[in-house]
């Protein structure tokens, strides 16, 4: 068990398999091995967090890793899990990949679409944007919402009238390839 203090590990998010379903939970990176997030013990409960530490240590049949990290709000526990992988960001998502899935076969549905009897063709819903991207990507809702607007922002999709930012509601969204 190690004890290190949050500027030495990078906090991230990471996928895990449970009950069949990929999930995105929080993790840490350290030395090459994932973490994922335990315990959270006070900023008092010190001694607590690293005897639970031990008594991990302990119970386990393999050799794994388990770290106590402070931070400004107190301790938490984090366990090494070699089954979980590195959940992409936002920030690191390959937008050309990404608009290839969006306008594949198991992307979005592409379509005219009429709003206050004008025609709006070759579109798709930021609602239904944000949803796609939630389960394709294990994204947050807010997370989709800030890649959406990342695709706004690096001219790959605009607004049919480009009068708002990316919103997840029933707002009309073009491809640049389409037009």
């Amino acid at each position: 068990m190690l004890i290190l203090n949050s500027k030495q590990v990078k906090y991230c998010h990471v996928l895990r398999q449970a009950g069949g379903q990929v999930e995105r939970v929080p993790g840490v990176a350290y030395q090459g091995k994932l973490f994922v997030k335990g315990e959270s013990y006070g900023q008092h409960q010190k001694q607590e967090a690293i005897s639970r530490g031990r008594q991990l240590i302990l119970q386990q049949d393999k050799q794994l890793l388990f770290l106590v990290v402070e931070d400004p709000i107190g301790f938490t526990l984090w366990y090494q899990d070699d089954r979980v992988q590195l959940a992409a960001e936002v920030s690191t998502i390959n937008l050309e990949k990404l608009v290839t899935q969006m306008r594949g076969v198991e992307g979005l549905q592409i379509e005219d679409r009429w709003y206050h009897l004008q025609l709006y063709p070759r579109c798709f819903v930021g609602h239904e944007a944000v949803m796609w991207m939630s389960k394709h990507l294990q994204f947050s809702r807010t997370e989709a919402v800030e890649l959406g607007q990342r695709l706004i922002d690096e001219k790959w999709i605009h607004h049919v009238v480009d009068e708002h930012p990316f919103r997840e509601g029933y707002f009309f969204y073009r491809f640049y390839l389409d037009e």
